[in-house]
């Protein structure tokens, strides 16, 4: 479900199609590096077909498997997952070389008229 590269030396850098393969991270490797993230980019199919890509910022709850992003109402991050629910969010680590993308169906949860600050915590 995810895709973890490291470069090998400065040639592999320079040659495509040449380096390490991607290599598919365990559920436990996944929710870590979830975890330490909390940056990334996520991606909905558009009613043309066209992919749709919108930063996001995240907390992942790793005992519910649940990414929590929050966008205002009228966006099409909170509109396209109401018609097509499929999604992927992307997180990379600073050096770009590794990467994870994470896939699932979308929620959309009613709409808070309350700020927080800090953490937030799952209902149960």
């Amino acid at each position: 479900m995810c895709a973890n590269t490291e470069r090998t030396s400065k040639k592999d850098e320079q040659q495509p199609g040449i380096g390490p393969r991607p290599r598919t991270f365990t559920d436990d490797e996944l929710s870590r590096f979830l975890s330490v993230q909390q940056f990334g980019a996520l991606s909905f199919v558009g009613r043309s077909g066209d992919p749709h890509l919108s930063t996001a910022l995240y907390p992942w709850n790793p005992g519910k498997h649940v990414v929590r992003i929050s966008a205002t109402p009228h966006r099409l991050t909170v509109c396209r997952p109401r018609n097509a629910p499929q999604a992927a969010l992307q997180a990379q680590r600073p050096d770009i070389s590794t990467f994870a993308v994470a896939e699932g169906d979308a929620e959309i949860s009613a709409v808070t008229a309350v700020l927080r600050r800090g953490p937030v915590e799952d209902s149960p």
